[in-house]
C-alpha cells in the first residue's frame, strides 16, 4: 500500500492502515534504517504529558497554520479538517495542564464548559467549541456538505475555532514543568 507525501509535508495514511495502528491521536514520529516509524504517544501519564505539552501546543498552532493555507487555496474541505485537529491539540495542552486526560469529544465539551464557568459562565469559549464541533459534523456526517469560499457560515466558524484555538493554547504556552 502507497502513502503519498504531500506539498504540505504531510503523509496521507489510507484508512485501512490509519486503523491498525493503536488508539491514540499522538506519536513520536524518528526515522530508523530510512523508514519512517510512528510510536504511540500515552498523554494521560502526566510526566510524558507535561515533557510532550510545548509540542502539543505548537501542534495545535501548526494545524491553524495548514487550515490557513487550505482555505487561501480553497480547499475549504480540508481546512476545517485541520481546524479541528488545532482545537483537538489545543484542548488537550489544556487538559494536560490541569490533569484532567480527555479522550472522547464528550470530555473535551466538559473541560470546555468548565472553562467558561472559570471565566463568567458566559459561554463563549462553549459557543465556539460547538461551532467547531459542527463544522467538523458537517464535513464528516452522512450528509457531506462541503462549505464554499463563499459560504459565510463557514468564515465565522473558522474565526470562531481560531479564536478558541488561540484562547486554549495562551492558557497552555506558559506551562513548562509539571
Amino acid at each position: 500500500m502507497l502513502a503519498s507525501l504531500t506539498q504540505d509535508n504531510w503523509i496521507a495514511l489510507h484508512e485501512t492502515m490509519a486503523s491498525a495502528l493503536p488508539e491514540g491521536r499522538y506519536f513520536d514520529v524518528s526515522i530508523e534504517d530510512e523508514r519512517i516509524v510512528l510510536t504511540p504517544v500515552v498523554l494521560s501519564d502526566g510526566a510524558i504529558a507535561h515533557e510532550r505539552l510545548p509540542e502539543l501546543v505548537q501542534t495545535a498552532r501548526n494545524w491553524l497554520a495548514a487550515a490557513d493555507r487550505e482555505f487561501d487555496a480553497e480547499r475549504d474541505l480540508a481546512a476545517a479538517r485541520c481546524l479541528w485537529e488545532a482545537v483537538r491539540a489545543a484542548v488537550t495542552a489544556v487538559s494536560i495542564k490541569r490533569g484532567t486526560p480527555v479522550g472522547t469529544d464528550a470530555d473535551m465539551f466538559a473541560l470546555v464548559v468548565a472553562l467558561d464557568k472559570e471565566d463568567g459562565g458566559d459561554y463563549k469559549h462553549l459557543v465556539r467549541f460547538g461551532v467547531a464541533q459542527s463544522l467538523n459534523d458537517q464535513i464528516n456526517g452522512p450528509g457531506l456538505r462541503c462549505p464554499t469560499r463563499d459560504d459565510f457560515d463557514f468564515e465565522v466558524a473558522r474565526r470562531a475555532t481560531k479564536g478558541l484555538v488561540d484562547y486554549l493554547t495562551g492558557l497552555s504556552a506558559a506551562v513548562t514543568s509539571p
